[in-house]
């Protein structure tokens, strides 16, 4: 079974004109290698005060946990599809 992680970003107020959708899409087995990048994520990277949020907006991440998510993605067996 495949499984993909969907995520959008847009701003519907108007001051972007662009909007991207990204898909990366995994193996069954490599699910738990996605989790486990969240988790170390959570643990290692983000504050104490950010740690129990639902979502994290890569957006208002540091250049460091970016670097860390990319780097991470770029190592693992996932393949990535955007759409902008």
């Amino acid at each position: 079974m495949i499984y993909g992680f969907l995520d959008e970003s847009s701003t519907l107020s108007g001051a972007s004109h662009f909007f991207c959708v990204a898909l990366l899409s995994t193996k069954e087995k490599q699910v738990s290698e996605a989790r486990m990048i969240l988790k170390s994520l959570r643990e290692n990277l983000l504050r104490k005060r950010f740690r129990n949020i639902s979502e994290a907006k890569f957006y208002h991440a540091d250049e460091r946990v970016r670097l860390f998510v990319v780097n991470k993605i770029a190592k693992s067996n996932f393949k990535a599809y955007i759409l902008v």
